[in-house]
C-alpha cells in the first residue's frame, strides 16, 4: 500500500498510509474530509444491523431497499475502478457492499426461520465502553503506522513503486465506466422510494434505526463536499457527475425518512 508519487511535494504520511498522492490544501481538505464520511459511513449500517440481530426481524426495511442498494455497490465498484477515482470512494463503496450484503443476508434469514423478539435496544455503557476502546486502538495503531511507514519512504523512496493514477487513458473505459456511474442513479432512486413508500403505508419506524438515517445523511453530506472538492482540484465534473448524483439523491431521500420518523413516532405519542 506504501507508494511514492511523482512529484516531491506531496504528503509523506498519507502516501505511506493509504497509497495516495495528495499535494497542498485542498487536494487535503477533500481527502480527509472523504475519509470522515468513510468513518461515519462505516458507522452508518451497524445499529440497524444491531437492532435486526436483537429483534430477531428485518420487518422495518424492504427487501427492494437493500437489493438496490447491493446492486449499485457492485455498479459502482466497477465503474470507480474505469474511471480512476479517488481510493476513499473505492474505499466507501466496498464498506457499502460488506455492509449491504450483511443486510441481505439477516432478510434472507430471519423472514425464513425465526420470530420477532421484545427485547431491550438501547447501548448500555458496557458496550458503549468497548466500542470506544476498539476504535482509539484501530486511530492509535494507523497513527503508529502511518509515522513509521512515512519515515522510511522518505528514507528510501526508490524502494517503492509510484501510487495509483488518477487518469484512464482508455477511452473505451472511460465512457463505459461514465455510462456506468449513471446506472446507478436509477437504484439509489428505486431503493429509497420504496422505503418510503413503506414507511407511508406502514406507519410504524420502531424496527428502523433512526441513527442509521441521520448517521447516513451526515456522511453523504461529507462525501459530497468531498467529491466537488475533487472536481475543483482536477476539473473532473464529467467523470463525477454520477456519483455526485448517488451521493445527493441519498442525502434528500434521507431528509424525507427523517421526517417520517418525525411525524409517525409524534402521532403515535
Amino acid at each position: 500500500m506504501v507508494c511514492t508519487c511523482t512529484q516531491q511535494n506531496y504528503n509523506l504520511f498519507i502516501g505511506a498510509l493509504f497509497g495516495a498522492c495528495v499535494y497542498d490544501k485542498l487536494n487535503l481538505a477533500a481527502f480527509i474530509i472523504s475519509w470522515v464520511s468513510i468513518v461515519i459511513q462505516f458507522i452508518a449500517q451497524y445499529p440497524q444491523i444491531r437492532l435486526n440481530f436483537i429483534m430477531k426481524t428485518t420487518e422495518g426495511l424492504t427487501p427492494v431497499y437493500v437489493y438496490s442498494f447491493l446492486i449499485c455497490d457492485v455498479v459502482g465498484i466497477v465503474s470507480l475502478f474505469m474511471l480512476k477515482a479517488m481510493i476513499t470512494q473505492f474505499i466507501l463503496q466496498f464498506v457499502y457492499l460488506v455492509q449491504d450484503s450483511y443486510l441481505a443476508i439477516q432478510i434472507f434469514y430471519y423472514r425464513n426461520s425465526t420470530k420477532r423478539v421484545n427485547a431491550q435496544t438501547t447501548v448500555n455503557k458496557l458496550e458503549g465502553t468497548i466500542y470506544f476502546i476498539i476504535v482509539s486502538l484501530l486511530i492509535e495503531l494507523c497513527g503508529i503506522y502511518g509515522v513509521q511507514r512515512s519515515k522510511h519512504l522518505k528514507l528510501f523512496p526508490n524502494e517503492f513503486q509510484l501510487c495509483y493514477s488518477r487518469t484512464q487513458e482508455n477511452k473505451t473505459l472511460r465512457i463505459t465506466g461514465t455510462v456506468l456511474s449513471y446506472v446507478s442513479v436509477p437504484f439509489i432512486a428505486t431503493a429509497f422510494l420504496a422505503q418510503i413508500i413503506k414507511n407511508h403505508k406502514t406507519k410504524q419506524m420502531e424496527e428502523l434505526s433512526f441513527v442509521m438515517f441521520s448517521t447516513f445523511l451526515l456522511g453523504g453530506i461529507l462525501q459530497t463536499v468531498s467529491i466537488i472538492l475533487d472536481i475543483v482540484y482536477y476539473n473532473n465534473l464529467a467523470k463525477q457527475v454520477g456519483f455526485l448524483l448517488v451521493q445527493v439523491l441519498p442525502i434528500l431521500a434521507n431528509v424525507c425518512v427523517l421526517i417520517q420518523f418525525y411525524v409517525f413516532r409524534k402521532k403515535s405519542k
